[in-house]
C-alpha cells in the first residue's frame, strides 16, 4: 500500500511538469523555430488579445461612474484613515511615552530611567493602565481620520484646480 502512494504521487509529480512545461506549445500563432521557447510575456498578450475577441464590442465598459461621487470620496477616506492607521499608533504610543517619560522626570526632579520611552524602555517598565491605553488608540484613530480629511481636502482642491484649468 505504501509503494502504490509513492509511485502515485511520482506518477503525478511526472503529470504536473509535463503540464507545466507543455504550457508554451499550445499557441496557434507563434511561427518561431521549432523547439524554440515561447516568452511568458507572449502567452499573456495572447490571451489577453482572445479575451478581447470573446468579449466583442458591445460588452460593458468601465467607465468610473457606476458608484457616485461621495460614495467614492468616502471609501478613498476609509482607505485612507485605515491604512495610516498603524503609523498613527506608533506615533502615538511613542509621543505618549515621551510626554510620560518627561512628566515623571519633571515630577521628580531627576531623570526615571523606569519611564524611558518605548525601546529604551527597561524590563520592570510599569505598563499603560486601560484607561492610558484607551486613550492612545482613541487618538491614533482620531488621527487616522483627520489625515484622512485633509486627504480628501487637498483631493477636492486639486480635482477643483484641474477642472478650472480645463475650462
Amino acid at each position: 500500500m505504501h509503494d502504490a502512494r509513492v509511485w502515485i504521487r511520482r506518477i503525478c509529480i511526472i503529470l504536473m511538469f509535463l503540464v507545466l512545461g507543455s504550457g508554451t506549445a499550445w499557441t496557434e500563432e507563434y511561427t518561431g523555430p521549432p523547439g524554440t521557447p515561447i516568452s511568458p510575456t507572449y502567452q499573456l498578450d495572447y490571451l489577453q488579445q482572445a479575451a478581447r475577441e470573446a468579449e466583442g464590442d458591445d460588452s460593458k465598459k468601465d467607465t468610473g461612474d457606476e458608484f457616485p461621487q461621495w460614495a467614492q470620496v468616502l471609501r478613498r477616506g476609509e482607505v485612507i484613515a485605515i491604512g495610516f492607521f498603524p503609523f498613527a499608533f506608533l506615533v502615538t504610543q511613542f509621543t505618549y511615552d515621551i510626554g510620560r517619560y518627561l512628566v515623571f522626570t519633571i515630577e521628580g526632579r531627576d531623570v526615571a530611567p523606569r519611564y524611558a520611552p518605548f525601546i529604551f524602555s527597561p524590563p520592570d517598565k510599569p505598563s499603560n493602565t486601560t484607561e492610558e491605553n484607551l486613550g492612545i488608540l482613541v487618538s491614533s484613530a482620531a488621527l487616522s481620520i483627520v489625515v484622512a480629511i485633509i486627504d480628501g481636502i487637498i483631493d477636492h482642491q486639486a480635482a477643483k484646480g484641474v477642472s478650472n484649468n480645463e475650462d
